[in-house]
């Protein structure tokens, strides 16, 4: 598929990985809708990088709210006119035991990282459809969304799992009415971005609560991981290439797969869950450490 001359809507667009997605859209000479509820954030990255004022179209947002996203697919159309990409991105976390995070804090992260692809795909697929045209949706989901639940991040994990379920349910009814849109999941593993620093508010005071400090130990590492990791840029450009290929799965690293593979086997072989901090290290004694990328289950036999 073609991407001169298209049109794209990116939500999460203001930093990190939606950022990226909007300069390799640039790059590809692409019209752009840049959708965050940080308005400011949209207008300094439009200034900071020189992005050309005919390609690109940026919206405060909240992808939350089905009537805003309906309401910014009128205004795309009016302004570009048809759209062929649409990459869910936004995406927040909140970090706490799962007991001890508020209702209110679970419904802010469904709202956004969940209910908010549901918006746009609600928004845009009806359009995409009516085209006839080629189209793409892109949802980003996570490493995450593939690993084992991690402790302290329950909201997170489980929004970004869900986010792989619906596009595999997506991908199945487009193909039952055989459209011409197809469908990606990104599973990014560390990227450079801000949504870790957003979430640690709980983190700061230690105390002596063994729990806080676990709790703090493990947001450190995650800040560290994120602040070592990817740079968006070039995970935007292993996104267009898996894109191009129509992979459903695109991955910004290949060794994601050995904690993905490891959960899968926990599961078959009836084991508890192994932590996915670990599982790198623990899958150095297993069977399978050197079977990647060669799937391995085809050939189980069941007692």
């Amino acid at each position: 598929m073609e991407y001169k001359g298209k049109t794209a809507v990116v939500t999460g667009a203001a930093s990190g990985i939606g950022l990226g997605i909007v300069k390799h859209c640039i790059k590809e000479n692409m019209n752009v809708v840049l959708v965050d509820l940080n308005l400011s954030g949209l207008q300094k990255s439009i200034l900071d990088y020189n992005l050309p004022p005919s390609k690109v179209f940026a919206k405060a947002v909240d992808v939350s709210k089905e009537h805003e996203m309906i309401k910014l697919s009128q205004e795309v159309k009016e302004q570009f006119g048809n759209i062929h990409f649409l990459f869910n991105n936004a995406g927040i976390s909140a970090r706490n035991q799962l007991w001890k995070l508020t209702s209110q804090e679970w419904q802010n992260v469904i709202n956004v990282n969940l209910l908010g692809v549901v918006n746009g795909i609600r928004a845009f697929l009806p359009n995409m459809i009516a085209s006839k045209e080629k189209c793409h949706i892109i949802n980003t989901s996570s490493a995450a969304g593939l690993f084992v639940g991690r402790a302290y991040a329950s909201p997170y994990s489980a929004t970004k799992s869900a986010v792989i379920s619906l596009s595999e349910c997506l991908f199945f009814e487009l193909n039952d009415i055989s459209s011409l849109i197809n469908v990606s999941v990104f599973c990014p593993s560390a990227v450079k971005s801000n949504i870790v620093n957003k979430s640690d508010e709980k983190t700061k005071e230690l105390g002596t609560d063994p729990v806080k400090i676990k709790m703090a130990k493990e947001a450190e590492f995650a800040k560290k991981r994120i602040a070592s990791g990817m740079e968006p840029e070039m995970a935007a450009e292993i996104l267009f290439e898996g894109m191009r290929k129509k992979e459903f799965l695109i991955f910004t690293d290949r060794k994601t797969k050995i904690p993905l593979q490891m959960r899968m086997e926990d599961h078959i072989f009836e084991r508890n869950p192994t932590d996915p901090l670990y599982s790198h290290d623990k899958a150095k004694n297993m069977v399978f450490r050197n079977l990647l990328p060669i799937p391995r289950f085809r050939y189980l036999k069941y007692k």
